[in-house]
Order: C-alpha cells, then sequence, then structure tokens
C-alpha cells in the first residue's frame, strides 16, 4: 500500500471518499453514508485539516439524507456544522435548501386548505 501524507490512513481515506462520492453519484445514498462514515475513521487525530473533513463528511451525509427525504436529519447536520463555523459554504448551501423546500411545502399546503376553503364555499 502506498504512502500518503499520512501514512496509509490518508491513502484508505482518499479511497473510501472517492467511493462515497461514486456511491453518492449513483444514487446509492444509504451506502454513500455507511462509507463517508467510514473515512472519517480513517482521519487521524495528528491531521491538521481533520475538523474541517470531518465537517465536509457531515454536510455530504446530510446531503445523502436530504436526498432520501429524511430532511429533520439532514437539517440537523447542516445546522450542526454552522454552529462550530458559520461560513461554511456547502452547509450553508444545505440548510438553505432544506428551507426552501420546507417553505414551498408549507405554501403548497396553505394553498391546498385554501382551495378546499373555498370549494366549500361555494
Amino acid at each position: 500500500m502506498e504512502r500518503g501524507a499520512y501514512g496509509p490512513s490518508s491513502v484508505a481515506l482518499t479511497s473510501v471518499y472517492r467511493l462515497a462520492k461514486a456511491l453518492h453519484d449513483n444514487k446509492e445514498y444509504a451506502r454513500a453514508i455507511d462509507a463517508w462514515n467510514a473515512a472519517a475513521t480513517f482521519i487521524p487525530d495528528s491531521h491538521p485539516e481533520r475538523k474541517e473533513i470531518l465537517d465536509q463528511i457531515k454536510v455530504l451525509v446530510g446531503k445523502c439524507l436530504y436526498q432520501m427525504g429524511q430532511d429533520a436529519a439532514a437539517f440537523e447536520l447542516f445546522t450542526s456544522v454552522l454552529r462550530e463555523n458559520e461560513n461554511q459554504s456547502d452547509a450553508l448551501l444545505g440548510y438553505a435548501t432544506v428551507l426552501l423546500d420546507k417553505g414551498r411545502a408549507n405554501v403548497r399546503a396553505t394553498s391546498l386548505s385554501l382551495t378546499s376553503c373555498e370549494r366549500l364555499t361555494d
């Protein structure tokens, strides 16, 4: 096994990270989540960007959860990253996307309610 800058673990991290990305791109979201979580275990405590990489993995898991229709879980992951770093752009985008879709759903529900009330009064 070739050695990366942080030994064999960085090579494993890169490999598992690429696998997770491929699974996500293939819309195999549950398997991608497992791979992202596995990738997180390969980040050495001594890695200078450990926190940033773990935050990015949380965002990627959040994106998978969102695609699987688990909006609340995705929202919680995006929020947890933003609590630590309010400028994490991918987390901000995920957070905004969930809020926007939630707003659209509320508007649709309100429209349906109004339409139903209008029918009752006709």
